[in-house]
């Protein structure tokens, strides 16, 4: 809280008058009403809510991380700015308590409970820890069955282990629970005992930032047991479930495709590829209103990429896409029958690669036998890209990205893609060289990177529409980044910048995926602003953590 508002909060009386006494007005003989809207504008005052996942939405096609806000609206940081005001007077505090604990924290260390009386106002809870076997907190289990109000629940891990075990006990003993979001947990049968939650779901979502990397080491037995335990979690909200977030190695097609989920709009698995004891093409005729899909998924090395419409599927009853404005896939396969079956109402696509292919290729540099190698890589290439835009009417589109390996169609892909999208206002390409070059042979001046800026960025000219590019030119991210001249380096991503810029003057940004001398690889953004003599101008934004390039979606 600024000084400002703490010297208003100091002084109990106000600068105003009563009209009819004389006397001056008091915070104590203020109308309720007036008191809630002075608590309104001290809330507004200050920026005290995060607004992570809305800066991701506006500044690429929506990913996983989109669909999981790192923090629920509330959450506060540092001071409340109603702490002060509530601890002048207790009718003061009793207006500020609903806002003050709508929001609270707990973990499994926690040995104090909080007081009865905040109970009631809490809707949100951020808790910190699993519970199953030793860890269990049957106190906290009692704590939740009294939060009547308790509508949403985010759980963290806690300790070293990437992904421990949850038995969801606790978040099924909240007796108005509509919201749950896992972090980092695995769902387990061990010790559970209230398999789904008093009332039915809206939003089920499942974040494994950690596990990806060992995916390809977990027992099967371990990733059948974790299936078992979210069906049974979703299987009375099906009817009321309007978001999910499913790990792919841990869902089955046929329990997706088994009833219809009539009010489920977003869909996203991510992970492994899920049992497919089913059809995509089943699940799709199951979700008739889905506005939003997407498939994060990487396939084992050896087996086909999954399919959402296969030819061999087909049946009477086809799915109605009518409403889908958001499709993502990971390594879409090029006979994919759903490009053409996609209508106008489509905003947004993405043709992805699962985890980040400079990711793949940076573990496995450390690590040639690394898990991650379980798992194939099998990137479009621009001729198979064309193949796909040939068949698809993007006429509405507005927003695209795409992961290609280079060949000699790529002159004629952009241009057959700035024919089938003529609206794009965004578009990221990540373009990986056909042949990666040796370690041994890489030049240490950055400047000699083999990176066809000139030819590429005159294809992209075609894109005339274009308001944002963000571009990946696989630039290598640098083995020992200590050593770097990172002023020259600086110096080249600028003239690269430049150079894209001249030949699509009419963009208003423009970002360069490239590594940072803080060792992490981001998106470097500029602002393109066109001067009287036509000219453009590019300002570089200032950096910051949330253009941190996700690695695996």
């Amino acid at each position: 809280m600024s000084s400002t508002d703490m010297g208003v909060l100091a002084t109990p009386v106000l600068q105003t008058h009563n009209c009819c006494s004389g006397l001056p007005l008091t915070l104590a003989s203020l109308p309720i009403d007036v008191l809630l809207l002075i608590c309104d504008a001290l809330l507004s005052r200050r920026r005290w809510v995060r607004s992570k996942s809305q800066h991701i939405q506006s500044e690429s096609v929506p990913r996983v991380e989109t669909y999981l806000d790192e923090d629920p609206p509330g959450v506060v940081y540092h001071a409340h700015p109603l702490a002060s005001l509530s601890g002048t007077r207790k009718s003061f505090r009793t207006i500020c308590m609903p806002t003050l604990f709508r929001s609270i924290s707990l973990s499994d260390t926690t040995n104090t409970s909080p007081p009865s009386s905040i109970l009631p106002h809490v809707c949100v809870l951020r808790y910190r820890g699993s519970d199953v076997g030793s860890r269990a907190r049957h106190d906290h289990m009692q704590l939740f069955s009294l939060m009547p109000n308790l509508r949403e629940l985010r759980c963290y891990r806690s300790g070293v282990t990437c992904a421990p075990c949850d038995s969801l006990n606790l978040a099924c003993a909240a007796p108005a629970l509509e919201f749950l979001y896992l972090n980092d947990l695995h769902p387990t049968m061990k010790d559970m005992s209230v398999p789904s939650p008093h009332l039915p779901l809206r939003a089920l979502k499942i974040f494994l930032r950690s596990r990806f990397s060992v995916l390809g080491t977990i027992p099967t037995t371990s990733l059948v047991d974790s299936c078992r335990r979210l069906e049974l979690l979703m299987e009375h909200s099906r009817h009321a479930m309007e978001e999910l977030v499913l790990p792919g190695e841990s869902t089955r097609l046929s329990f997706l495709a088994l009833q219809p989920w009539p009010r489920l709009h977003t869909l996203v698995l991510c992970g492994a590829v899920p049992t497919t004891d089913s059809t995509f093409l089943q699940v799709l005729i199951a979700m008739p209103n889905l506005r939003a899909l997407t498939l994060a998924i990487a396939p084992l090395q050896g087996l086909a990429v999954p399919v959402l419409w296969a030819i061999e599927a087909e049946t009477p009853l086809q799915p109605d896409l009518t409403q889908l404005q958001h499709l993502a896939i990971a390594y879409p396969a090029v006979d994919d029958r759903v490009f053409q079956h996609l209508s106008l109402n489509l905003r947004t696509l993405a043709l992805r690669d699962m985890p980040r292919y400079w990711v793949r290729k940076r573990y496995l540099e450390f690590d040639p036998a690394d898990p991650v190698r379980t798992f194939a890589a099998p990137l479009l290439t621009y001729s198979r890209l064309r193949r796909i835009l040939q068949k698809f009417d993007g006429t509405l589109l507005e927003r695209l990205e795409v992961v290609v390996i280079e060949d000699d169609c790529e002159g004629e892909t952009l241009k057959q893609l700035a024919s089938s999208c003529p609206n794009l206002r965004f578009f990221e390409l990540h373009r990986y060289r056909r042949q990666p070059i040796p370690i041994v042979e890489l030049p240490r001046d950055p400047t000699m990177q083999p990176t066809p800026v000139v030819e590429l960025s005159h294809y992209l000219s075609a894109l005339t529409t274009l308001r944002t590019l963000r571009v990946n030119v696989d630039l290598y991210p640098g083995r020992g980044q200590r050593y770097r001249d990172w002023d020259a380096w600086d110096r080249f991503i600028d003239g690269l910048a430049r150079m894209f810029v001249e030949s699509l003057p009419w963009l208003r940004r423009f970002a360069l995926l490239c590594s940072h001398s803080n060792g992490f690889t981001a998106w470097r953004t500029w602002t393109v602003n066109v001067q009287l003599d036509g000219k453009a101008c590019l300002e570089e934004e200032q950096y910051s953590s949330d253009r941190v390039e996700a690695e695996w979606m």
